[in-house]
């Protein structure tokens, strides 16, 4: 009996952390949609400092209520690891000055930071955005 209860912790620590997913995405396009916001890119990973990105587009629905943070890129020298941290908040989440020209022709788009829990984002940085000022 010990053995069965034992496997049935197992599977769902097990299917627990494979429900839960961090990756960086380069959105091309942002939009508000009935009180939701739709990012679409593609997520990519770093391997040996270059980006490898999927092959297809990926969309993701974002509840109006998520709150958006710069993100703050640290890296581990004794793990080796690059982690993301919160930075400050971004008051006005997706209607920020750095996400207004993505979607158009001239956007170049931006990298985020995205946390997932099965198709629910519950966290979003905001890497690099918004265009440089005039000098």
């Amino acid at each position: 009996m010990r053995k069965i209860i034992a496997g049935f912790v197992m599977a769902i620590v097990a299917f627990g952390v494979a429900i839960a997913d961090e990756f960086y995405v380069a959105a091309t396009k942002v939009e508000s949609k009935d009180g939701k916001w739709v990012v679409t890119g593609k997520k990519y990973k770093t391997e040996n400092k270059k980006k490898v990105f999927d092959e297809k587009d990926s969309t993701f629905t974002i509840d109006g209520a998520v709150k958006v943070f710069k993100g703050k890129v640290m890296f581990d020298k004794d793990t080796k690891k690059v982690t993301v941290e919160a930075g400050d908040a971004i008051e006005t989440g997706f209607k920020d000055e750095a996400f207004k020209n993505v979607s158009d022709e001239k956007g170049k788009g931006v990298n985020l930071y995205l946390t997932t829990e099965g198709d629910k984002v519950t966290k979003v940085y905001l890497i690099k955005g918004g265009k440089k000022k005039a000098e």
